[in-house]
C-alpha cells in the first residue's frame, strides 16, 4: 500500500498526514509514521480486512479512555480515507525489545533475576488492569509483549485482537490461540467455527496463559 503523505480523517474529523513508508507490517496492515505527531502511529489495514466488524470492534474500543491503560497499544481514533474506514491510531512502542528476547537462555547473562521478576510483575499488573476495565487478551503470548530492558516497564501491542464485549453486550471476539500458552479448554478448537457471541476466552483464560508466560520469564 502506499499511503505516503496520505491525508486521513479520524473518528472527530481531525486530519492526519502519513509519513514515509510504512516501518513495519503483519498479516493484517502496515505501521506508519504520522506527520508532527511524535509518539503515535497509524495502523492501516489491508483492504480484505476492512470490515464492518473490525470497525465496530476498534469504536467498541474507544470507550474506554487508552489514559487508563498506559503500557497498551491501544486505539486512540478510528481512521478513514477516501472510501472509508481504513486503520487506527495508537501509540508508538519505541525503545523496547520482544519478550522472547528478554528472557531466551542466549541472553540470560544479560539481565538479573531482580529485572526479571519486576518484568513478571509489570505483565500481571497490565493483565490485571485489563481485566478490571472489562476486558480479555484472549491470545496472551510473548510475541504481543515488549520489555524495555533499561526499566523492565513493559509494551502490550496488537491490542486489536482482544476479546472485546462492547457496553451493550456486543461479543467482538479474539479468533485466535497460541497452543502453547493456551488452557487446557481452549486446545483443539476452531476459533472460525465458534458461534459469534460464544465467548470462549475469560478471565481464567488469560491468568492461565500469564502464569505460563512468569514460568518461562523466571525459570
Amino acid at each position: 500500500m502506499d499511503y505516503n503523505g496520505k491525508v486521513l480523517k479520524d473518528n472527530s474529523g481531525k486530519k492526519h498526514t502519513i509519513y514515509g513508508d510504512c516501518f513495519a507490517s503483519g498479516g493484517e496492515g502496515e505501521i506508519y509514521k504520522l506527520s508532527g505527531e511524535n509518539g503515535y502511529v497509524a495502523k492501516i489495514y489491508y483492504p480484505k480486512y476492512r470490515t464492518d466488524e473490525r470497525h465496530n470492534k476498534l469504536k467498541a474500543m474507544l470507550l474506554t479512555d487508552y489514559n487508563k491503560l498506559p503500557e497498551c497499544a491501544w486505539p486512540v481514533s478510528v481512521l478513514y480515507d477516501d472510501s472509508g474506514f481504513c486503520g487506527f491510531i495508537m501509540r508508538s512502542m519505541t525503545g523496547y525489545i520482544g519478550l522472547i528476547d528478554f528472557y531466551v537462555y542466549d541472553n540470560r547473562s544479560k539481565y538479573t533475576w531482580a529485572q526479571y521478576v519486576t518484568v513478571a510483575m509489570n505483565i500481571a499488573a497490565v493483565v490485571s488492569s485489563l481485566h478490571e476495565l472489562g476486558h480479555v487478551v484472549g491470545d496472551l503470548n510473548p510475541n504481543n509483549i515488549l520489555v524495555d530492558t533499561k526499566s523492565c516497564k513493559v509494551a502490550f501491542v496488537d491490542t486489536d485482537s482482544y476479546h472485546i464485549r462492547s457496553k451493550q453486550g456486543t461479543l467482538y471476539p479474539c479468533v485466535v490461540a497460541t497452543p502453547e500458552f493456551s488452557a487446557p479448554e481452549l486446545q483443539g478448537v476452531d476459533f472460525q467455527k465458534l458461534e459469534k457471541n460464544k465467548s470462549v476466552f475469560n478471565t481464567n483464560t488469560d491468568n492461565f496463559s500469564l502464569a505460563i508466560l512468569i514460568f518461562r520469564i523466571c525459570e
